[in-house]
């Protein structure tokens, strides 16, 4: 089942990567603004599936901020976090928010994205749209 899993989120994200690798290049600012933001996985082995739902904003310069509900396990949490980010040319980068470390890839337009999170022992996927 996670193999799966896998291999469909690695097509997910060939699919909109591919659009973003063609023609204008990517930078920083071209992740500005509020986006929508949904999630779902275990974001640390062995604890409770998660699913989030919420807004991060990009400055343009690096810096993010979010805000969202959490329901982990049955349990509601609402929580608001800081972060940086980095955008190569591309349209590839990371995510940083705390201890967690994020692989991301954004359309060339900047209007939508999908982060994976790549620490040990993690399993999660956030798609973010404008």
């Amino acid at each position: 089942m996670r193999s799966i899993a896998l291999k469909t989120l690695l097509v997910l994200l060939a699919v909109i990567a591919h659009p973003a690798w063609a023609g204008e290049e990517c930078s920083l600012s071209t992740l500005y603004g509020d986006f929508i933001e949904t999630g779902t996985g275990v974001p640390s082995e062995g604890s409770p599936p998660r699913i989030v739902v919420g807004v991060e904003t990009f400055d343009g310069m690096g810096g993010l901020s979010g805000k969202e509900t959490r329901t982990t396990g049955g349990e509601i949490s609402r929580v608001t976090y800081d972060g940086t980010y980095t955008l190569d040319a591309d349209c590839t980068g990371t995510v940083t928010v705390g201890a967690a470390h994020w692989d991301l890839v954004v359309t060339k337009d900047g209007r939508e994205g999908v982060l994976i999170r790549t620490d040990p022992g993690t399993m999660f996927i956030r798609n973010f749209k404008k």
